[in-house]
């Protein structure tokens, strides 16, 4: 055969050099391949925005503590604690989470060099903590009706002693020593103790209570009937304003929902029906009435829309579940992010199932803060994958942050402790040489040939100018040969890897990749995220 082929091309040559000198034959170039493998391009050129520094945060417990090894840029004091929380007397209540029991636990189990005898230290320790570290604190103003009045433990139904009125404005002078005794607790007052007794003026971000479409189930001694829509709109204008007032370049955080139901309907608010006309959710409703009130008062009182997200999505089971670590629940984990986004996945979830329209969530509540509150940010205040044992919490949790880098998403803060591999994800992002190195503040575009079931990119610049990408492989039994373009006027010359991998919690680094004409290859194997970090 081979003979055959090459014989006529010998006999044209010899043709052609009996009429003139020789010549080498016209040979067409080979029409281009189909790019069959993962090719990842990145365009560093094309710099699509800033990504937010408090994406990386953490709501604070008790395993969390304001160390240098705590790399986490926003933390949250939050929680169904914090809606009963006295800043006074330090006492809180557990509602119907543990026995509606009033108590000592804010100071002895999150905000730990406190001391509870002393007022307003709490809000001290938390802050101070926060600052001297290099942390923006997010520190939550009650805003329901009542607040715990002392630490005697379980409070009977009706028992009205046991609590404090809760109020958004002081009608007489502040005082660095509060007044214990005044049968009252004031919002402002408690402002001004973080502003100016703490130092902490201009400095702060304040979210305005905890999951107030749930209270009258996790707070029923405080709140017994489900708030109105129309009485939280209320609430919410007049505690923004009694902040505003005394710290005006906070940044104050609203609405604070605890999911779904919660952005649709306010879980079915008595009123919701009657005030719902023209409105698609409460979402919608919610920014126009608090984008109109801040109209009329000048400036905006609620700077940042705060959700609160635990994935709906199934295996097995639901994946943010502790037990939740079948095969199904893992594959299910890994594609759960993209209901954040991508409007090709339709995710196992009875929120899909129900209310499909609203999936991917960002891009439609990105669309309702567009229409009525074109100014507001987004954040997540609270949210959860699951599997943080196992390298699928890894993956997902990384994939996490680089979408709430990428789709511009203002703060977040992970709920509860995001175990050893969870916390690899943010490690990759904050601190990936174990040297507080960390992934670029610039979003640049990067795009992947295919769709993202097994695999995702995020790139980034720092200011060194470096290139930083994420990237992952969530297939459980294949790698990925993949090809980086690096579409580019700058010359990149080299690539070190650092990576996670299952079966081994820790970073690892791989030698350097050396770039060749701004493209290289780099091998991800079967259930591993890594970062990039190109010169």
């Amino acid at each position: 055969m081979l003979k055959k082929v090459m014989l006529p091309s010998l006999l044209f040559v010899a043709a052609c050099s009996e009429s003139g000198p020789a010549s080498e034959p016209v040979i067409p170039p080979a029409p281009d391949k189909p790019e069959n493998g993962y090719v990842y391009t990145i365009r560093p050129d094309i710099k699509v925005s800033e990504i937010s520094p408090y994406i990386y945060g953490m709501n604070l417990r008790k395993e969390f503590s304001h160390t240098a090894g705590d790399y986490s840029t926003l933390v949250r004091l939050g929680g169904n604690r914090l809606t009963g929380y006295n800043w006074e007397n330090n006492a809180s209540n557990a509602g119907s989470d543990w026995n509606h029991s009033s108590d000592n636990h804010i100071p002895n189990q999150m905000v730990r060099g406190s001391d509870s005898n002393v007022p307003g230290s709490v809000a001290s320790a938390f802050v101070g903590n926060c600052l001297d570290n290099g942390q923006t604190p997010l520190f939550t103003i009650p805003m329901c009706y009542y607040v715990a009045a002392d630490k005697k433990g379980e409070v009977a139904e009706g028992d009205k002693s046991r609590w404090l009125e809760n109020l958004p404005v002081k009608p007489t002078p502040f005082s660095a020593t509060p007044d214990l005794t005044d049968g009252a607790v004031y919002a402002d007052e408690c402002v001004n103790f973080i502003a100016n007794v703490c130092g902490a003026k201009g400095k702060m971000f304040y979210s305005l209570d905890n999951e107030p479409d749930l209270w009258h189930s996790t707070h029923p001694r405080i709140c017994p009937t489900h708030i109105s829509c129309k009485d939280f709109i209320d609430r919410t204008v007049n505690y923004a304003k009694a902040i505003k007032t005394v710290d005006p370049h906070s940044l104050i955080f609203g609405f604070a929902s605890f999911g779904y139901s919660g952005y649709n309907t306010f879980a079915s608010a008595p009123d919701w029906n009657s005030v719902r006309s023209g409105y698609g959710w409460f979402l919608d409703y919610y920014l126009d009435k608090v984008n109109r009130a801040s109209v009329a008062y000048g400036s905006p009182l609620v700077d940042v829309l705060d959700l609160h997200w635990y994935p709906e999505a199934k295996g097995d089971n639901r994946i943010n579940k502790s037990t939740s670590n079948t095969q199904k629940d893992k594959e299910a984990r890994l594609q759960a992010p993209r209901s954040l986004w991508d409007e090709t996945y339709k995710e196992n979830s009875w929120i899909a199932e129900q209310s499909n329209c609203r999936l991917p969530l960002i891009p439609n509540v990105m669309k309702s803060i567009t229409k009525y509150a074109p100014n507001m940010k987004l954040a997540f205040g609270e949210f959860n994958y699951g599997g943080y044992e196992d390298i699928t919490g890894t993956i997902s949790l990384a994939e996490v942050l680089g979408i709430f880098g990428k789709y511009n998403i203002y703060a977040a803060c992970h709920w509860g402790d995001p175990g050893t591999y969870g916390s690899l994800a943010y490690d990759l992002y904050l601190n990936y040489d174990g040297k507080g190195s960390k992934y670029g503040s610039t979003l640049v575009e990067s795009t992947l040939n295919k769709t993202w079931v097994n695999s995702s990119v995020f790139a980034s610049l720092d200011d060194n100018s470096k290139l930083h990408l994420i990237i992952t492989n969530k297939s459980f039994d294949e790698k990925i040969d993949g090809k980086f373009k690096i579409d580019s006027s700058v010359s990149y010359r080299n690539a070190a890897v650092y990576y996670v991998v299952d079966g081994n919690p820790g970073i690892n680094e791989r030698d350097v990749i050396a770039i060749d004409d701004n493209q290289f290859t780099y091998t991800l194997p079967p259930l591993s995220v890594a970062h990039v970090v190109i010169e």
